[in-house]
Formats: C-alpha cells, sequence, structure tokens
C-alpha cells in the first residue's frame, strides 16, 4: 500500500524527533529554570520554530540531497502536528493534569487532613494517584539520592526515578484514552462541519494566513517564500515593528542601561477616580505586533461587534460599580468564579449557545452528510476527512468511552454525559470564533456544576472526579478543534489528502500525550513539582482544599449566576435572529463571546488593525489595501521570529547566564 502524500514516514518520524526536542526544552527551560517559555501563544512558539527550521533545512538539502527534501504537504503534516502536540506536551494537559492527579493524595497525606483523606478513599487508583509515597516523590523530588551504578544506572535513567506501576494505569487507562476520545469526537464534528465553514460560510481563518503564505511561495519549481515577501516594501516595513520592539526590549531585559520601548499602558493607573476607575479594571491597552496582524486578518463586522460590546462591558463595571456590588460573588465562592456583573457566566451562557447556533446554520448542510450514512460512498463524502457514516459512528463511540471512564471512576452518568456536551459546545465555539476572529479562549467552567446544584445536589463522588478536570480551564484542550478545523482548511492548498491530515492529528495527539507525560514525570520525580512554575503546583494542590471546603461548607444553587449564563445565551441567539433578519445589521455573536470570554484583551489590538484598515481603505482604495496586506503577514512573522530569536539565546546562556528569558 502506498503511503499517503504528505503523510510519510519520515514526515511522521521528523514531527515525534520534534516532539521530543521541544517537549525536554519545555519541562526544563519553561517549567523548571523558568529560563524561557516555547509553549504558550497562538501559534505555540515551539511548533512556529519547528515550522521555520523544517522550511530553511529544506532550502538548504535542496543543493546537497535533494532527495531528502520535504514537499509541501509533508511540511504541513509537520506543522499540524506540532500545533496539536506542543500545548499537549505543556501548558495545556501536561502541566496542570499531573499536578491535579497528585495533588489530592500529597495534600491529604502531608496535612493529615481526615476530610482529603475520605475524599480520596473514593478515587480508584487507576484513576489518579492514590499512594502515598508516589504522590509525596512528586511534589518533593529525589534531589541528593543517588544513583545506582554499573549497569543499573541506564535503567534508573530510562525509569527517571519514576514509580510507574503507580502511573502506567492511570496515564494509559484513564486519562489517554479519555481525552483522546474526546479530541476524537472533536475531529468528527470537525469533520462533518468543515465544508459548510470553509466553502460555504468562508470563513475567513486568520491562523492559517501565515504558514500557506510560507507555504505557497515555497512549492518545488516556484520561487523561496524570502525571496518573494522580503522583495516587497510592505513586508519590510511591516517586519520592522515587531524587529524594533523585540530587538529594543529584548536588550532592554537583559541591560538595563538600554531604553525600553513601552507597549503596554494599565489604564487603570490613567483613570484612578471612583467610580470612573471601575471602567478600567483589568483593562490594559497593548501593542502587540501578533495580535494586531491576526486581528487585521478578520472582517470589519467581528472587529467593530467586539468593540462594541467590550464597551458596554465597561459600562456594565461602572453601573455594578454604582450600585456597590463590584465585589459581589453570589452565592458560590469558588475560585474561578467572577464578581458581578459574572463575565464568565456570561461567556459560558455566550459560548454554549452559540455552538448550537452553529449546528442549526448548518442544519442543511448536516442533513446532506446525515444522509449518507444510510448510502455511505455519495458525492458529499467525496474528499472529506472521514465519512459521514464514519465521523458519526466515531462520535458515538468516543461519547461513550467518555462517559463510561468518568461513570467507572465515580461520577453519575448523566453528569458525564454533561461534562461531554458542555466540552464539545465549548470546542465547537472556540474553533468558529478562531475561524472568524483569530483568537478564541473559553471560559473557566469547572465551576460550572457547583452553580448548578451547589455541594448538596451532586455527591461528592461526582464533584470529586470533575475536579480533576481542572486543567481544562487554563488548558488548551478545547482550542485543538480548531486547530483541527484549521488543518482541514490548509490541506487544499498543499494538495494533502484530509484523510491524511486525520491520521496525522490523531498520531500527533497520541504521541505528544505519552512523550509530555514522560519528560514531565521524570523532571519532576527528580527536581520536584514543589520547584517548578508556581501556578500549576498552585492549581494541583488548591483545587482539591477548595472541594473540601466547600463540602464543608455547602453552598446552594446560585440562581443568580445561573442568570448571567442564561444572559449570555439570550445575547447570543438575539443577535444571531437580528443579524440573518436584518441584512445590514452591524453586530456579530462572535463579539459578544470574545467580549466575556478571557480573550477580551484583544480589544486593543482590534482596535489598532481596525483603524489601520479603515484608514487605507479609505485613502488608499482596495489597490493600496492589496499592496499593504503582506505588511500584516510581516507582523505576525516578525513577532513570532523575534520570540524564537530570545527563546534561543536565553536556552544556550548567551547573554547572562541563568536569567529568565525575554518574554516579549
Amino acid at each position: 500500500m502506498q503511503p499517503e502524500k504528505g503523510l510519510t514516514f519520515r514526515s511522521v518520524l521528523l514531527a515525534i524527533a520534534m516532539m521530543v526536542v521541544i517537549a525536554v526544552w519545555t519541562q526544563y527551560g519553561e517549567f523548571y529554570t523558568k529560563v524561557v517559555g516555547v509553549s504558550g501563544g497562538s501559534p505555540p512558539l515551539g511548533a512556529f520554530m519547528a515550522f521555520m527550521a523544517t522550511l530553511m533545512l529544506g532550502r538548504w538539502f535542496v543543493s546537497k540531497w535533494r532527495w531528502a527534501v520535504l514537499d509541501r504537504s509533508e511540511v504541513l503534516v509537520v506543522y499540524t502536528m506540532l500545533l496539536v502536540a506542543v500545548p499537549v506536551m505543556a501548558s495545556g494537559v501536561m502541566h496542570f493534569l499531573l499536578p491535579v492527579l497528585t495533588g489530592q493524595s500529597y495534600s491529604a497525606h502531608v496535612n493529615d487532613s481526615s476530610a482529603q483523606l475520605k475524599l480520596l478513599e473514593g478515587v480508584p487508583s487507576w484513576f489518579a494517584i492514590t499512594d502515598k509515597d508516589a504522590a509525596v516523590g512528586y511534589w518533593r523530588g529525589a534531589e541528593g539520592v543517588a544513583a545506582p551504578g554499573g549497569l543499573a544506572n541506564i535503567g534508573y535513567w530510562l525509569k527517571g526515578g519514576v514509580p510507574w506501576e503507580h502511573w502506567w494505569r492511570p496515564m494509559l487507562l484513564a486519562w489517554l484514552p479519555l481525552l483522546g476520545s474526546l479530541f476524537a469526537a472533536m475531529l468528527c464534528i470537525s469533520a462533518l462541519l468543515r465544508k459548510q465553514w470553509v466553502e460555504a460560510e468562508r470563513l475567513p481563518f486568520p491562523q492559517t494566513v501565515m504558514p500557506l503564505a510560507m507555504l505557497n511561495s515555497d512549492s518545488d519549481a516556484g520561487v523561496p517564500w524570502w525571496r518573494k515577501y522580503f522583495a516587497g516594501r510592505a513586508f519590510w516595513i511591516g517586519l520592522a515593528v515587531p524587529v524594533l520592539i523585540h530587538g529594543v526590549n529584548g536588550l532592554h531585559h537583559y541591560y538595563q542601561a538600554v531604553p525600553e520601548i513601552r507597549t503596554a499602558l494599565r489604564l487603570s493607573e490613567v483613570i484612578t477616580e471612583k467610580p470612573w476607575s471601575a471602567i478600567t479594571a483589568d483593562c490594559t491597552f497593548s501593542f502587540s505586533p501578533l495580535e494586531i496582524g491576526l486581528a487585521c486578518l478578520i472582517t470589519f463586522e467581528v472587529g467593530f461587534s467586539f468593540l462594541f460590546f467590550y464597551g458596554l462591558t465597561r459600562l456594565q463595571l461602572l453601573w455594578a460599580e454604582l450600585l456597590g456590588l463590584s465585589g459581589f460573588k453570589g452565592n458560590s465562592q469558588w475560585w474561578s468564579t467572577g464578581t458581578f456583573p459574572f463575565f464568565e457566566e456570561q461567556g459560558i451562557g455566550a459560548a454554549i449557545a452559540f455552538a448550537f447556533i452553529a449546528l442549526w446554520m448548518a442544519r442543511r448542510h448536516l442533513a446532506g452528510r446525515i444522509a449518507g450514512v444510510l448510502r455511505p460512498g455519495r458525492p458529499s463524502d467525496a474528499g472529506e476527512a472521514m465519512s459521514a457514516r464514519g465521523a458519526l459512528a466515531g462520535l458515538v463511540v468516543s461519547s461513550l468511552a467518555f462517559t463510561i471512564i468518568l461513570w467507572l471512576a465515580g461520577m453519575h452518568p448523566l453528569m458525564a454525559a454533561g461534562v461531554f456536551g458542555m466540552y464539545v459546545c465549548l470546542g465547537i465555539c472556540i474553533a468558529k470564533v478562531r475561524a472568524e476572529g483569530g483568537l478564541g479562549k473559553q471560559p473557566f467552567t469547572d465551576s460550572i456544576f457547583f452553580l448548578l446544584g451547589g455541594t448538596t445536589v451532586f455527591a461528592a463522588s461526582s464533584l470529586g472526579v470533575f475536579n480533576h478536570f481542572y486543567l481544562m480551564c487554563p488548558g488548551v484542550m478545547m482550542v485543538l478543534m480548531g486547530v483541527q478545523m484549521e488543518s482541514f482548511r490548509m490541506c487544499d492548498s498543499v494538495g494533502l489528502s484530509r484523510k491524511a491530515m486525520t491520521k496525522a492529528l490523531l498520531i500527533a495527539f497520541a504521541a505528544a500525550f505519552v512523550i509530555g507525560a514522560y519528560t514531565m514525570l521524570t523532571i519532576t520525580y527528580r527536581h520536584g513539582m514543589v520547584n517548578m512554575t508556581s501556578y500549576p503546583a498552585f492549581a494541583g494542590g488548591f483545587a482539591h482544599s477548595q472541594l473540601v471546603y466547600d463540602m464543608q461548607t455547602p453552598v446552594k444553587t446560585d440562581y443568580l449566576k445561573l442568570g448571567a449564563i442564561g444572559f449570555g445565551a439570550a445575547v447570543s441567539a438575539l443577535l444571531t435572529f437580528l443579524r440573518y433578519t436584518f441584512m445590514s445589521w452591524p453586530l456579530h455573536p462572535a463579539g459578544f463571546f470574545l467580549s466575556v470570554s478571557r480573550a477580551s484583551d484583544y480589544w486593543s489590538a482590534v482596535l489598532i488593525a481596525l483603524a489601520i484598515k479603515w484608514l487605507v481603505l479609505k485613502w488608499g482604495g482596495l489597490r493600496v489595501y492589496e499592496k499593504v496586506y503582506p505588511a500584516f503577514i510581516a507582523l505576525i512573522f516578525g513577532d513570532l521570529a523575534m520570540r524564537a530569536f530570545w527563546a534561543i539565546v536565553a536556552t544556550l546562556g548567551l547573554l547572562t547566564q541563568g536569567q529568565a528569558g525575554y518574554g516579549g
């Protein structure tokens, strides 16, 4: 059987090799020494660096070993595999999953907490770490423990000092199939919705513009991308902005004598008098070339809607201040729930409604795809990532696997099904918001069941199991559906089969999970979680102690916050109705979701981008806009390239040994 174009042995092997390098780099440089971070950003910095390295090495190999040069489809496979892998190996999954799996046992045994020990009794050993020594070893490490000599030393270092007899079951029998089933379910939904979003609605997918520009200008018989783009004046002007900012600020980071170019202004420092200071709470005007470049690629409708609703959120804060409710948290004191007017809860409602709206808009397309279940091989399945029958079967199997695993772990099956549905809705919402707005971040959702029923409705075992999903809040599992859809969008540009892309994404997730778990466990058992980056360490213990507190001081259903969820859903539904009823209606529901989600910091970039586009189109017209367009790509490329440069400088210790690197 001939390998599919793009999905070749060498492309997969190269991607996995790069995963290993990035995983080691991330765990040591970002998680332990705290010198540099390569897993953050959108796209992740590590994935961008690997993508550029593959392109540049390919051009160098042309003159020496042409047979070793990867074609464009293979480069895309490597890049998309790393888009999935980098966050899974680091801050998206592993940096929060492993502390949460050990935090309850460690805290219960070290603090000798009877309440936590009682909760721990209901946690199966195949779902989390319940052994005292395994948990304490993870958090305190083995510093000062001498390694065995002779041949035993080889096995010791391969094992990494990790008690694998306690870890292999939770990781391979519970969390890999659990998160893998969620990833597969989102992949099936992406396969069903791809044609609607890409061909019918023609969404812009801003995250795909920069990599496609690099790939499409670097074809086998074409001109290298750097010659095509670097020859244009607009590209050079756009590139100069991030190079200047990050170049000067990077030098300032190491040498204080170099002046800094300030790129952020906290408006709370400007407006300090009450009640007006409420408007500027957590409001920062920032100048990020990467975000501005992405914002330049979104539509005026989405950008204007975002700014309009963001302005309304400021007015809501002023209203709360005038009413004396600015610090009110309602019945639930769960840490991730917001204060009045409850933007987090509004974001949850908006996300759920936006997901259902996306499915409703695609109802005719989905009906046509589902009709293929009875008649497989219909033209509607041609060229898709999977057949309608395969996608629906995969979705059913994935949902059942997810629900059964949580049920066996102690969660009520209806609650488990609700968790699955909630995460799928968030995935659909964020994928479409990314496709229309460039960036999309999920609201905190770990508190939703405490709001729905308080701690008096759901059993302690169900809440205890759900508490392990703390990683879904700061993590990026929901964002991965956006990556899947963007990967399918890029396939056509390089002639890559979407079926091959589906296989590549599944391989990437499984490989990243194993590589990320191994590298992180070996470093934490060597140096101790208490010596790692503070936030995941805090999360691992605090999530469980907060649950114990809530169980000891039970709260009832928080109807006020549920009302905020309903308000967010109602606004999204109303905006959709008005948008499709009145052709000239200017407000987009994606803008509302962005304004109340954690992507609200995006506002200054959108404001600057819309101003640039308006000025160019008003004074130069469409012809000038087309000439300026490469500058938008240059802002994205230059920002990522400069961050990559300083990451390498920090890793090699070229300026100041051991000093935390410049993060941009």
